[in-house]
């Protein structure tokens, strides 16, 4: 069980990297359900059961995300969706407290949330950086050690998707002027 809960997390954690390197929000989605799924497995074979339950939530509000995307949702939908989902896994995860740092999915969460209703890419690549700060501190005081250092991965290329697409913003905007 071990040994898969740290395989899971190295995928879950080079798909999340990757997903900030995507050009389009529905392929960062998909890859990040994918990425979600793996860090799910992860939490719950290492017994860190608030993680897991947060994860599922956070599955199926990337999967809404993705679905009110493709057809055309409005704002207003989205927010309304991510809400009633993170109220969801708050009460799941009352259900289930492990500690004050049982706060730090739940954290990094709201954050995407918030980006996510935005609706844009610079910021769900931001909000990507912090939830990877968030997990990485969460994985570290729930004795995952590994998988602390290995969620660094996505915190690293979340940093260079944040610094590709800021660079693209400049030389756009320097085209313009």
């Amino acid at each position: 069980m071990y040994i898969s809960a740290q395989i899971f997390i190295v995928v879950s954690s080079v798909l999340y990297g990757l997903s900030c390197l995507a050009k389009d929000k529905k392929i960062l989605f998909v890859v990040q359900i994918f990425s979600s799924l793996f860090y799910g497995l992860h939490c719950f074979f290492m017994g860190a059961v608030v993680g897991g339950i947060v994860t599922i939530f956070d599955i199926l509000r990337v999967v809404i995300f993705y679905i009110l995307e493709k057809v055309g949702g409005t704002q207003k939908q989205k927010i309304f969706s991510a809400s009633i989902l993170f109220v969801i896994a708050i009460i799941c995860s009352a259900c289930s407290w492990e500690g004050w740092f049982s706060a730090l999915p739940l954290a990094g969460a709201l954050i995407f949330i918030v980006a996510l209703a935005i609706s844009r890419l610079l910021l769900i690549k931001c909000a990507t950086l912090i939830s990877g700060m968030c997990s990485a501190t969460y994985l570290f005081l729930s004795n995952s050690r590994f998988g602390a250092l290995v969620e660094l991965i996505p915190v690293v290329l979340a940093l260079v998707g944040i610094g590709i697409s800021v660079a693209k913003m400049v030389k756009e905007k320097r085209k313009n002027t």
